[in-house]
């Protein structure tokens, strides 16, 4: 395998899943406070 192939993909998963994980914090505090107003 090219290692640098990789890295690359090593490094969108981890930014992709970053995104995601801000993403569904975000969410999730909206509607914990949506739920507690």
């Amino acid at each position: 395998m090219n290692k640098k192939l990789i890295l690359i993909s090593a490094l969108l998963f981890s930014f992709n899943g970053w995104a995601e994980y801000k993403y569904i914090t975000i969410y999730e505090q909206r509607a914990y406070e949506r739920y507690h107003e």
